[in-house]
């Protein structure tokens, strides 16, 4: 494992995906383009697809644990507003947040793709 993928990592998942991966990049002593080109070789994505994806998690985690807005959810957990935070609940698990919302409140395991939605919100990540 690359070292300083695991600090950024950590650093990523301490703040659940809210840092600016400029300001990563600075708090690491590190270029802009070696903090992308080393992470997207050791993770797969780059700091700001993972940074989104933490940020998406963190999103769900509260929209399962907690009687929520959804807008309120989404701007408590970064995104400038409920339209991009379900933008991107569509994007990674195929289904709209209130879909989602309904699943994670009643029967998770309703459907292929709600099944894979409560998995990501569920779920726990690592890289190596």
């Amino acid at each position: 494992p690359d070292p300083l993928v695991e600090r950024a990592v950590a650093s990523l998942d301490a703040q659940d995906g809210n840092l600016r991966i400029l300001a990563l990049a600075k708090e690491l002593g590190t270029s802009l383009r070696t903090l992308q080109a080393r992470f997207l070789a050791a993770v797969g994505m780059t700091p700001k697809e993972y940074a989104r994806v933490r940020r998406l998690q963190a999103l769900l985690r509260t929209l399962d644990g907690e009687r929520t807005a959804i807008a309120d959810a989404a701007a408590r957990h970064g995104f400038s507003d409920q339209a991009h935070a379900s933008h991107d609940v569509l994007r990674w698990t195929g289904t709209t947040p209130a879909q989602l919302v309904r699943a994670l409140r009643s029967n998770p395991d309703d459907a292929h793709a709600l099944r894979l939605a409560a998995a990501f919100v569920r779920g726990h990540h690592s890289i190596g």
